[in-house]
């Protein structure tokens, strides 16, 4: 049986594109950590609030409890 072999040419990307990539990607994961920091905040905020607050917005206090017991990386949106 003859063997064969299989060559692959890999060309590196420019150093200008992977710097970009990894700019673009730094600046996505910025954007998730002051995301999740954001819904932290604002799930704490729920806990302050009082019942004439929390019927304004429509919330009751057993769902502003358990929406801040959630943990920030569980976020919708």
């Amino acid at each position: 049986m003859k063997a064969s072999s299989i060559s692959i040419r890999v060309r590196a990307l420019p150093l200008k594109i992977v710097r970009n990539r990894l700019q673009a990607l730094a600046f996505k994961a910025w954007l998730k950590l002051r995301r999740w920091q954001q819904v932290s905040y604002e799930r704490r905020l729920l806990l302050t609030m009082s019942d004439a607050q929390m019927k304004d917005i429509g919330v009751s206090r057993a769902e502003a409890m358990n929406e801040a017991a959630r943990p920030f990386w569980d976020d919708k949106a």
